[in-house]
């Protein structure tokens, strides 16, 4: 099973939604992974992925980012 595949089938579980900083967090082997947005009433935009390289080719943006859309409707 490649890395990716690894990665894709991880939970999504492990991330974190920090609603004050407006950010998902998720640490990685003890590197710290972020997306971070904004809103603008009830609109969500995305505005940074930061993951080091250290832990890329994890599908760490891919999890974030499943957990922004997943919480969205959550949060009206």
């Amino acid at each position: 099973m490649s890395s990716e595949s690894r990665a894709a089938a991880r939970p999504t579980r492990a991330v974190r939604h920090d609603e004050a900083a407006h950010r998902f967090e998720w640490t990685e082997d003890g590197h710290f992974c972020v997306l971070d947005y904004t809103l603008d009433g009830k609109v969500a935009s995305f505005t940074h992925t930061g993951v080091p390289s250290a832990v890329g080719g994890r599908g760490k943006p891919t999890a974030l980012s499943r957990s922004g859309l997943e919480t969205g409707p959550a949060h009206g």
